[in-house]
């Protein structure tokens, strides 16, 4: 069977998986061995603004680079942001019999309308002081909660990209001491309380995970 003959088998994937996950997602079939027009089907492109015939984007570029395909059959949950959107993305690895890469499936999730909300309700819970002693109920010994609809996964990494955000500078320009000073602030807020924080952190600072347990373990320059 040609490569060819191995992507068309995943062609009619892209618009069924569009037509689960809706609107807010975009789904995009690679041929990787013809870079320079990789997109053989796509849907929801608007995300993007790619189409049939689109390039690889970097982020693929470097994991065929990296040759990731090797040790794993895909990857999840990394970001990503085109035309000027967020996005979650998820990538399954296409290979031949023999193991080499010839396609990816791609899954982008647009997590711009989700991060105003939670930006929402960020603001109103600071504006009713719904984080004070004041308004706890001390008859009963019960504190206000905030109950998000998503899962733990998601949860942490808005926490960390707020944090992230808050400091009004772009990862890539971070210094040392201000990566720092944004673990201990993650430390403070119990971000390394929510199971897969290491990880999490390691990813949206673009660093390696030791790095992160010695930042973690250096003393707060801001102090």
């Amino acid at each position: 069977m040609s490569t060819a003959d191995i992507l068309a088998m995943y062609k009619p994937l892209v618009p069924f998986i569009a037509s689960i996950c809706g609107s807010s997602c975009e789904v995009l079939l690679h041929d990787v061995n013809n870079p320079s027009n990789a997109v053989i089907a796509i849907e929801n492109g608007f995300h993007s603004g790619r189409k049939i015939g689109s390039p690889l984007i970097a982020v693929a570029q470097q994991v065929i680079k990296e040759q990731t395909y090797k040790k794993k059959d895909y990857i999840i949950r990394y970001t990503s942001k085109d035309n000027g959107k967020e996005l979650l993305s998820y990538t399954y690895f296409i290979k031949d019999p023999e193991g080499n890469l010839i396609g990816a499936l791609v899954i982008n999730k647009d997590t711009t309308s989700i991060e105003e909300l939670y930006r929402i309700a960020c603001t109103l819970k600071e504006q009713f002081h719904l984080d004070s002693d004041t308004d706890r109920d001390t008859d009963t010994n019960q504190s206000y909660k905030e109950v998000l609809d998503m899962p733990a996964s998601d949860f942490l990494h808005f926490q960390v990209k707020r944090i992230i955000d808050d400091a009004g500078v772009h990862v890539q320009r971070l210094t040392l001491d201000e990566r720092v000073t944004l673990v201990q602030k993650m430390k403070e807020q119990g971000i390394f309380e929510m199971k897969g924080a290491v990880r999490e952190i390691s990813k949206q600072l673009d660093i390696s995970e030791p790095t992160v347990y010695r930042y973690l373990n250096k003393p707060d320059p801001s102090l």
